[in-house]
């Protein structure tokens, strides 16, 4: 008999904290989905970009989250004077972009802060230098929530391809870019490789002048020699970093 009155405790006891936790959780999951659901909306309002304020940030950030978000920090005043974020930017468009057209839309969506707009958050984050990229990913609550991956661009540069891909070694999930065409690019693309073929027309025509004026060949080694020892070949091999903090 006493055993059956502890099992019947027991009993009790699993069924009033199953009635307690199923609140909870439904609660989260009401959470979770109805801010997908703000997310997506104005994802689809404004071309795959979510544009965020402190408070926006705040709430879209917080536990528990079913959705992974990757987030660009800007300083785009012009007292700023912030060159890499206006590189930038055109391009976290671009792929942003690429998530609007996907038939079946991701969980995962491309959000901008300002500085302009989210001072509060750049100082609780301790963030000084732009642009910044952070990707959370997907957590039940503040205790297992991993840390964010940040956007390396010294190493993945400063375009649309390497951001997706390393979006897709980060989450999984692949958009494809599609980048509109560029006339006036075109154009003085083809001007140049016409007006190059000319110029080696010209040459073949008059190689044998040109192979004895010393003049030429002077030029054409003082024109190699600045470009082996500019600023430009010397980032090109090494690679440094595109800024790097102060201290």
């Amino acid at each position: 008999m006493g055993l059956f009155r502890s099992f019947l405790a027991t009993l009790v006891l699993a069924l009033v904290a199953l009635v307690a936790i199923s609140p909870v959780s439904t609660n989260a999951s009401v959470v979770q989905d109805r801010k997908f659901a703000k997310l997506q909306s104005m994802a689809l309002e404004n071309k795959g970009i979510v544009e965020l304020d402190s408070a926006l940030f705040d709430e879209f950030v917080s536990t528990p989250r079913n959705y992974s978000i990757v987030i660009l920090f800007t300083a785009m005043g012009p007292q700023f004077q912030c060159t890499p974020c206006k590189q930038f930017e055109p391009e976290f468009k671009l792929v942003a972009s690429g998530w609007s057209r996907l038939p079946e839309k991701s969980k995962l969506f491309y959000a901008r802060l300002d500085f302009e707009v989210g001072q509060m958050v750049f100082q609780k984050l301790g963030m000084n230098t732009a642009p910044t990229v952070m990707l959370l990913s997907p957590a039940k609550s503040e205790s297992n929530q991993s840390p964010p991956s940040r956007y390396d661009f010294a190493t993945q540069g400063m375009h649309a391809d390497g951001f997706t891909t390393w979006i897709k070694t980060q989450t999984g999930f692949h958009v494809p870019v599609r980048r509109p065409i560029n006339y006036v690019v075109l154009g003085v693309k083809v001007s140049g490789g016409l007006g190059v073929l000319a110029f080696l027309f010209g040459a073949y025509l008059n190689a044998d002048k040109i192979s004895i004026r010393r003049y030429i060949w002077s030029a054409v080694s003082l024109l190699t020699i600045f470009v082996m020892i500019s600023g430009h070949m010397w980032n090109h091999i090494r690679r440094p970093a595109y800024n790097i903090p102060g201290r």
